[in-house]
């Protein structure tokens, strides 16, 4: 700021004699009236509001409406925090890659829906279920009698409403068998096929229990 002299300051706005003297703090008259006049040019010659505008403007630098003040800012921060938190659990709930799906909470649900249940070939005259005849078909073709063992819980977890398809394709007769613990359910009690091509149903209510039903007898 250039220097000036006092004649070159610009007239100052009038002060009352208690304003004065607060300006002073107990000095003579004539300091009161240099300070009084040189007040007024100080704050133009500095241009004191339009250098506090320019400081929060460069401080909002363009922020917009709803993230230009303080409380704003910590606000939409603390609602981030919650949206990452809830993100984080969505993610953590996802299947994982390298599983190929066997993570899947749900085997034999996820086969229903995918229409991809598999067919197993049961050649000999024993077989018990595997978890991998969850919603397949189990195709008997031997020319003798097979029997087939449903496991017991603590041997082969099938989730509950698990339903397994038998079918005798070959010529001997297919006979279901409790393995144990487990009840299976059927009217009238029969468990043996009736014939080359007849097929039944099974299906698990009850950690060892299955409901059985079709063309058996």
């Amino acid at each position: 700021m250039a220097d000036k002299t006092l004649l070159e300051l610009p007239a100052a706005a009038a002060l009352t004699g208690a304003e004065t003297l607060l300006l002073v703090q107990g000095g003579n008259s004539r300091q009161a009236e240099l300070v009084a006049r040189l007040l007024p040019w100080l704050v133009t010659e500095l241009d004191v509001a339009g250098s506090i505008d320019t400081a929060i403007d460069a401080l909002i630098d363009g922020a917009p409406g709803t993230r230009d003040t303080l409380a704003e800012i910590a606000a939409a921060l603390a609602a981030d925090e919650g949206a990452l938190a809830a993100l984080t659990a969505v993610v953590g709930g996802k299947l994982a890659k390298a599983s190929n799906l066997s993570d899947l909470p749900d085997i034999a649900a996820a086969r229903r829906s995918l229409g991809s249940a598999p067919i197993t070939t049961v050649a000999g005259a024993a077989y018990t279920l595997l978890l991998t005849d969850a919603e397949g078909d189990d195709r008997t073709t031997g020319g003798a009698a097979t029997a087939i063992t449903v496991p017991p819980e603590v041997d082969v977890p099938f989730p509950v409403s698990t339903v397994t398809a038998i079918r005798q394709a070959g010529a001997g007769l297919v006979t279901l068998v409790a393995g144990a613990g487990v009840t299976l359910n059927n009217r009238g009690g029969g468990l043996v096929s009736n014939g080359q091509h007849a097929g039944f149903q099974i299906k698990k209510v009850a950690a060892n229990e299955w409901d059985v039903w079709g063309d058996i007898a």
